[in-house]
C-alpha cells in the first residue's frame, strides 16, 4: 500500500512513455501514473483504520498545483534504476510532511529524505539511450485535490492500483 497522487497523463507525458518504451525499460502504465507520497508496504486490515485517520488529517489542507518538470534519473544519471518526471511544489513536500507525521504517530517509519517525482520507468539492466531521455522539458500544471490510500496488485501483467480510501484536500 502507499499514499499517492494521481497524475494524468497528457500528451507530453504519453510521448515520454513512448520514449521510454522504445528502450525496452519497464515502463508505468498510464493509468498508474502517480506522486509516491508514502510507501507502507504491507498493512494488516486492522491498521489500515488508523492509516485511514493518519490520511484525515489532510482535509483541509486545500488543493494546489503541482508543475511536472525535467526528467531525471535514481540513484543518478551514472546509475540508472529509475526514469521520473520531476514535481515541483513547495505544496506536495508540506503534504507529506503532514501525512508522513502522522502515519508516523501511528507506528510508521518515518521518511529521511523525499523526492516528489512521478515515475515512468524502471531500469532492469544497463540499457543504451537512457541517458539521453534525461532533461529539461515541461509537462505541464496538474491540480491536485485529492490523495489517496492505493493498494498495489502485482500480477504478470504489472501492478494494478487500486483506490482504497480517497481523502479531498
Amino acid at each position: 500500500m502507499f499514499v499517492g497522487i494521481i497524475i494524468e497523463p497528457n500528451e507530453k507525458i504519453r510521448k515520454a512513455l513512448a520514449e521510454t518504451k522504445k528502450l525496452g525499460l519497464r515502463t508505468v502504465a498510464e493509468e498508474n501514473l502517480h506522486i509516491n507520497l508514502k510507501f507502507l508496504g504491507e498493512v494488516d486490515d486492522n491498521k489500515i483504520v488508523e492509516v485511514k485517520g493518519a490520511l484525515d488529517s489532510a482535509h483541509g489542507f486545500g488543493s494546489f498545483e503541482v508543475e511536472l518538470r525535467g526528467i531525471g534519473a535514481f540513484p543518478n544519471a551514472s546509475f540508472i534504476r529509475v526514469v521520473w518526471i520531476g514535481v515541483k511544489s513547495d505544496k506536495v513536500v508540506a503534504l507529506t510532511k503532514l501525512i508522513d507525521g502522522e502515519l508516523t504517530r501511528v507506528g510508521f517509519n518515518k521518511e529521511t529524505s523525499y523526492t516528489p517525482h512521478v515515475t515512468l520507468a524502471r531500469v532492469a539492466r544497463k540499457t543504451e539511450g537512457v541517458k539521453s531521455l534525461l532533461s529539461e522539458e515541461e509537462f505541464g500544471m496538474q491540480k491536485v485535490e485529492e490523495v489517496h490510500l492505493m493498494k498495489s496488485e502485482l500480477s504478470p501483467k504489472g501492478p494494478k492500483y487500486d483506490k482504497v480510501y480517497s481523502v479531498r484536500l
